[in-house]
């Protein structure tokens, strides 16, 4: 698998958001010489002290992320963006990769780790989610978001002399990050808790930083090039929704079924089926009764920190800013 405990120099991007600060901070910890991305004028996290600070958006800043990337061993790709808006996501996650592209080519230098997710797989019909599951190709059925993201995987796959490694993300959670999707929906005080999987696809954040980490350390195999990311102790929506009212909210839980909700998106004109939610295919993947694995991450990567649900929500209700959860 390769040299885990050999220190690399590793240049992060989006090193100011969730998944950055914790994967600079993990590198670090391990002993790596990191240098850390940040857009222009973007304050730097103190999560961030001890990494060279290298400010360059990606898009524009082609010949100052040419120059950072010198002597760079491995590029981990967490810059991106969650927004729903087509334009955002063109912009800050397929544009962005193209400009690192074309800075690495620029500077040499061809090992990348990429930030993926979960969410490119098709989950209509799906039992079973591992990395053989089929990848969704209907994205009017999907959201922007899915589409940007499966462009970004082809955009690396399709770039000549790449080695590279695919981490497909689950749901990413902790301190300030409670709360995720395919648990349901917020309105006030309710939460309204859609469908009954019993499988939700949580990646705490530490397991997250420390496969980025692990994986940056190893070379790519055609087996362990495209790796998902997942809590071994994943909950179910009752399990997760009890653990994280210690924090006080939600103060109450509805279960909504999701048949209906699925007959009813089914059953409505296209043009109202546009708007998020309201399409079969995204509730779907968000609630549908779908099984996870995670046998590939424990394959193919060392040292990846893993968590006991109860245990991590409480450290993470614990630390987490009441703004922000």
């Amino acid at each position: 698998m390769g040299a885990v405990g050999e220190k690399r120099t590793l240049l992060v991007t989006g090193a100011a958001g969730y998944i950055g600060q914790a994967t600079v901070r993990h590198a670090l910890r391990d002993g790596h010489t990191v240098k850390a991305v940040l857009r222009p004028g973007r304050p730097v996290p103190d999560a961030l002290a001890g990494a060279e600070i290298v400010f360059a958006d990606l898009v524009t800043d082609n010949d100052t992320l040419a120059k950072a990337l010198r002597n760079v061993d491995v590029v981990i790709h967490a810059a991106g963006s969650f927004s729903s808006d087509a334009d955002t996501l063109m912009r800050d996650t397929i544009q962005a990769s193209s400009g690192l592209l074309d800075a690495m080519s620029q500077a040499a230098v061809s090992r990348v780790v990429l930030v993926s997710s979960i969410a490119i797989y098709g989950y209509q019909g799906a039992k079973k989610i591992d990395e053989s599951a089929e990848l969704e190709t209907h994205f009017d059925q999907r959201d922007a978001y899915c589409r940007a993201k499966s462009e970004q995987e082809n955009l690396f796959r399709t770039h000549a002399g790449l080695n590279l490694t695919v981490l497909r993300v689950g749901a990413v959670w902790g301190p300030n990050r409670l709360f995720n999707a395919h648990l349901g929906v917020s309105t006030g005080p309710l939460f309204l808790r859609i469908g009954n999987a019993t499988d939700i696809p949580t990646c705490h954040i530490e397991t997250c930083a420390s496969a980025l980490v692990s994986a940056s350390c190893q070379v790519s195999t055609p087996t362990c090039s495209v790796i998902n990311i997942l809590d071994d102790d994943r909950p179910d929506a009752r399990r997760y929704l009890k653990a994280v009212q210690k924090c006080g909210w939600p103060k109450r839980v509805l279960p909504i079924p999701l048949f209906p909700l699925l007959t009813l998106a089914k059953a409505l004109p296209a043009s109202l089926q546009r708007v998020g939610l309201l399409k079969p295919a995204a509730l779907a993947a968000r609630f549908g009764a779908v099984q996870y694995s995670n046998k590939r991450l424990h394959m193919c990567l060392e040292d990846v920190t893993m968590v006991t649900f109860e245990d991590a929500m409480t450290d993470a209700i614990k630390n987490t800013d009441g703004s922000k959860a």
